[in-house]
């Protein structure tokens, strides 16, 4: 399910972001009326999208869309005053927020939805592959651990220690990682 989180401290802003986001398939939506509780609320929570209709009460609303964009994988959307558009979108681009200015049209904001999905998706796909990537490296760690163990222990050369965690992979049906552990497990007590 797709969630929203809704900064905004203005009601008829509020009811029209509101109705929109829950027509658009964001059945999961948080409003927040202030930059404090939206700080908060994002420490322990990553939506897939942050609207922020500035200005807010308590603050503009430029620095809360950095601080929010820096620490979830989702994206930001900031809605200001067309006047300051130009300066706030300058300032928020290397940070990844969308910036767009007001009045609010419906197509502008569809489009901004289909933009940070997008970009949603792409985050999501290469944060499984970096996930991917971590285990393997982790993998490989263990690996080149037990071959300098066999090397400094047994007395293999490298190709010999790579051969016998290879070998004792497939006779045994484990993975190499599982064999390294083991051979790991076995020396520790060795030094």
């Amino acid at each position: 399910m797709k969630e929203a989180v809704l900064i905004c401290d203005q009601e008829k802003a509020r009811d029209f972001f509101e109705k929109f986001l829950s027509s658009s398939g964001y059945k999961n939506l948080k409003v927040i009326e202030n930059a404090q509780a939206a700080r908060q609320h994002m420490i322990e929570n990553d939506p897939d999208i942050v609207i922020i209709n500035s200005p807010l009460a308590t603050e503009f609303g430029q620095d809360l869309a950095g601080d929010i964009s820096a620490n979830i994988t989702g994206s930001v959307i900031l809605y200001t005053k067309t006047e300051y558009l130009s300066e706030i979108r300058e300032s928020l681009k290397y940070e990844g927020v969308i910036t767009l200015g007001k009045p609010i049209h419906t197509g502008e904001l569809l489009d901004a939805l289909y933009f940070c999905e997008v970009a949603n998706a792409r985050m999501e796909k290469r944060m499984l592959e970096a996930k991917k990537l971590k285990k393997k490296l982790g993998e490989l760690k263990l690996v080149n651990r037990a071959k300098l163990l066999l090397m400094e222990y047994a007395g293999m050369k490298e190709d010999e220690a790579h051969k016998k965690i290879e070998r004792n992979a497939m006779d045994f049906r484990k993975s190499k990682s599982e064999i390294a552990k083991e051979i790991i497990e076995s020396y520790e007590g060795v030094k």
